[in-house]
């Protein structure tokens, strides 16, 4: 399976393409108009790519002007690969509405804050004994609004808000839905099916959509 990687460089610049061995893989870097500087390693791995990769500078100057031109790039890949993955690699929640919309008709995308997705995972040290977690009021009050949280409840808020806030692109399929999911929380390690099981029955409990079968349908609203 082939996978995109769209790199938005104005809001997060590629420190390194660890990734560019993976033959699988093509890259887009969308540059700024004023951007003249990248790193020496970043520079020698695009090299190496070949035709696998790519820079893609902005014509002209202006607000969105590269979040446009990545967002047109995303699409028209994805319909000329419907099959492929596609990673926007960027801090910018800007582009959540349109990953959400995008996973309702079956393109698997997802929003990466950096490339450190696209590392091997290094091995964890073993511990000798494991903290008391913070209290779930606590950890909620202390993580930034723009992190997806990852705790079963607050993971459901944030899914329900950004469902309500695209009622047109609302899964109709749990399939669907659960893709979607995976977009909007997924970005740093995938969910597991427990996971994502437990967010959709949190979704259910709190009236924000019902599951029958496969199927999903939204309350109608007051």
């Amino acid at each position: 399976m082939k996978t995109y990687v769209l790199v938005d460089s104005e809001n997060t610049p590629l420190q390194h393409a660890d990734f560019a061995h993976d033959k699988s893989v093509e890259l887009l870097i969308f540059i700024g108009k004023t951007q003249t500087k990248f790193p020496r390693e970043l520079v020698l791995a695009v090299q190496a790519m070949g035709p696998r990769a790519r820079y893609i500078e902005m014509s002209g100057s202006g607000k969105n002007a590269l979040d446009f031109h990545l967002a047109f790039y995303l699409g028209k890949l994805a319909t000329q690969d419907p099959t492929a993955r596609f990673f926007i690699v960027s801090r910018d929640t800007g582009f959540d509405p349109l990953v959400v919309h995008l996973a309702a008709q079956g393109t698997s995308v997802r929003r990466v804050p950096d490339a450190a997705a696209f590392r091997a995972p290094s091995p964890k040290p073993a511990r000798p004994s494991v903290a008391k977690p913070a209290p779930a009021s606590v950890a909620k009050a202390a993580a930034p609004s723009s992190v997806p949280p990852t705790e079963t409840g607050a993971r459901a808020d944030y899914v329900s808000k950004r469902l309500r806030a695209s009622p047109k692109s609302r899964p109709a399929r749990l399939k669907t839905l659960q893709s979607t999911i995976q977009a909007l929380l997924g970005q740093e390690h995938p969910l597991s099916e427990d996971d994502l099981r437990g967010i959709v029955a949190a979704l259910q409990t709190r009236g924000v959509l019902s599951v029958s079968a496969t199927k999903i349908t939204y309350p109608q609203p007051a």
